[in-house]
């Protein structure tokens, strides 16, 4: 995964100023959101987002499933977080800590459920789109479903 912005410029705590040198006044699209300097993120919900209403976990019978992100290095940690802010409504420092798990061990569980349910999470992060941060991001990021055991 990308740390920060994917672009260092001098003064940052990312090896440089904000984003290559933005102004207090400037802003640029992030995470379904606005960034503006200094760092300050204002999430704005994407048009496509639909309200995850899954199975409570106590109420699947049968099988249950776990939807697995998988770690890349096209997508930033504002990406990430944001996705699953939007997805899965979780609260911003447990997506934050979910982001630090998968760019750390490669892969982290973001949804236990019934199987629907895994797979609605799976396909909407499929789905969910390039990073607008990184130039080099041609897509969305990598997701699996697999069974609980």
């Amino acid at each position: 995964m990308a740390a920060g912005f994917g672009k260092e410029a001098p003064g940052s705590f990312f090896g440089g100023g904000f984003a290559g040198g933005l102004e207090e006044t400037e802003q640029i699209p992030a995470m379904g959101g606005i960034v503006t300097w200094p760092y300050k993120v204002e999430l704005q919900p994407r048009a496509e987002s639909i309200e995850f209403k899954p199975t409570p976990l106590e109420q699947v019978t049968g099988e249950i499933w776990d939807t697995v992100l998988l770690d890349d290095d096209d997508h930033t940690y504002d990406y990430v977080i944001g996705m699953l802010h939007a997805i899965f409504g979780y609260p911003h420092m447990k997506c934050f800590l979910l982001t630090r798990q998968v760019d750390t061990s490669g892969r982290v569980i973001v949804f236990r459920g019934c199987k629907k349910d895994a797979e609605w999470g799976r396909d909407a992060i499929l789905n969910y789109g390039r990073d607008p941060l990184l130039e080099r991001s041609k897509g969305s990021m990598k997701a699996i479903i697999e069974q609980f055991s």
